[in-house]
């Protein structure tokens, strides 16, 4: 960026200046720009700078790191003009000085004297080494009096309106150092102390402390990328850790949910084997109910019909070694007289309905073997005086359905009676006037 060359010389110091290049500000701006440079790319540049790079592939620090490094940027360009603002301060405060000087005739041909021969006392302080190894601000102080400084980094145009920095004219300022050497060296306030001096004094006073604030700020700023850093990873660690059993989790849940699903499956064809078998077993209990019905039916007529070869004698007093055929062949003989040759071998089975009870006489069921013959006796009993002196009557022998329609008509039957209408009963069914009634 720069090209000084110093020279020790009898008279006073010569500064070439590259015209086609700007000058830097000062070293510790370049010392900056370095570290800068060299945290953005990357480089090792503390113990902990392989975690700060392995940090830095994260997308958390790398964004946290971008805010922190506008924000250094920020300082920095603040601090080159507040730089600019103190060296336009220093270059104000000293032509000020030499104007007001200037304005006396007596002091003039003073500084004049000691402008004359201040050079020789100034290559003096020019030739020691020390003054050639200066940095830049202060080996170049005699033209930073009359150019315009630019910092050659700072972007920001709104510092440099508040500090407009000074031009750079080294052509100018070498012609002004001939033409009047005094000019260039003459400071009313220390006529005995040149302009480069009094700029080393301000570096050596000023400068050191701002750059020891930088890199203090520094420091801390690199102690707290890498506590960040530090607490980051940290925090991937445990995120990694908790997203694996998370992930676990899931697997056995996905698992389970495998597992189940393939239950489920089975237990799905199971049920649809049981329906299809269900509605088998419905359609052949349909069918069994049906013939069931029917049988029921068909039992319930047949013995209806078995039933009518049967009479019942009621009121038949029961005594202990009976001879119950016996005595019923006898009532039946007084009752149908006319067939009392024929019932002997007509009748085939007598015997009592249910077991003895002690309070109660139990009936006599006859079995017929023929139909004929016991119709007639069933005519004769209805108005038989032998039954009624007895305490005795005859009955038909009726299913459990038989005697439930009967009972639902009996009803009907009895008030046609009372009206003097023919009512009567055939089996289950009853007449009356000829006519078949039905239960309500």
């Amino acid at each position: 960026m720069l090209d000084l060359h110093a020279a020790s010389c009898s008279d006073q110091p010569t500064v070439k200046v590259d015209t086609d290049k700007q000058r830097s500000d000062c070293l510790y701006i370049t010392s900056i720009t370095c570290l800068l440079t060299t945290v953005a790319s990357g480089a090792p540049c503390c113990e902990h700078s392989s975690r700060v790079r392995s940090v830095l592939h994260n997308p958390i620090v790398s964004e946290m790191s971008k805010t922190l490094g506008e924000q250094l940027k920020a300082d920095y360009q603040v601090n080159i003009c507040e730089l600019n603002y103190l060296i336009s301060e220093v270059k104000n405060n000293m032509t000020g000085k030499t104007k007001r000087k200037k304005s006396k005739a007596g002091v003039n041909a003073k500084a004049a004297t000691e402008a004359s021969s201040f050079p020789s006392s100034g290559s003096a302080n020019v030739e020691e080494p020390a003054t050639l190894q200066t940095p830049a601000l202060q080996a170049n102080m005699h033209d930073y009096l009359g150019a315009q400084l630019h910092s050659g980094i700072s972007e920001d145009p709104e510092p440099t309106s508040l500090f407009p920095p000074l031009p750079i004219s080294p052509a100018a300022t070498s012609s002004a150092t001939a033409a009047s050497p005094a000019a260039s060296y003459d400071t009313p306030s220390s006529p005995g102390i040149s302009p480069a001096a009094k700029q080393g004094r301000f570096e050596h006073a000023i400068l050191p402390d701002i750059t020891a604030t930088m890199l203090s700020e520094f420091s801390a700023l690199k102690l707290l990328v890498i506590d960040k850093a530090d607490a980051t990873q940290s925090l991937i660690t445990k995120n990694s850790v908790a997203i694996a059993e998370v992930r676990a989790e899931v697997q056995e849940n996905a698992n389970q949910l495998n597992a189940l699903k393939m239950t489920l499956d089975q237990t799905c064809g199971e049920l649809l084997l049981l329906k299809d078998r269900v509605v088998d077993l419905e359609t052949q209990s349909s069918a069994v109910t049906k013939t069931v019905a029917a049988q029921a039916s068909r039992l319930s007529l047949l013995e209806s019909y078995s039933r009518r070869w049967n009479l019942i004698l009621r009121g038949l007093e029961e005594k202990d070694q009976q001879d119950v055929r016996g005595e019923a062949i006898r009532v039946l003989q007084r009752v149908l007289p006319e067939a009392r040759d024929q019932l002997p071998d007509v009748v085939d089975t007598v015997h009592r309905l249910g077991p003895r009870r002690p309070d109660t006489t139990r009936g006599v069921i006859i079995q017929f073997a023929r139909r004929q013959l016991r119709d007639a006796i069933w005519r004769a009993a209805k108005n038989s005086t032998f039954l009624k002196a007895n305490n005795m009557k005859l009955a038909e022998d009726l299913t459990a359905e038989d005697r439930e329609k009967r009972r639902r008509l009996w009803p009907l039957v009895e008030n046609a009676r009372k009206e003097n209408k023919v009512a009567f009963f055939r089996g289950s069914r009853a007449f009356v006037d000829g006519t078949e009634i039905f239960p309500p």
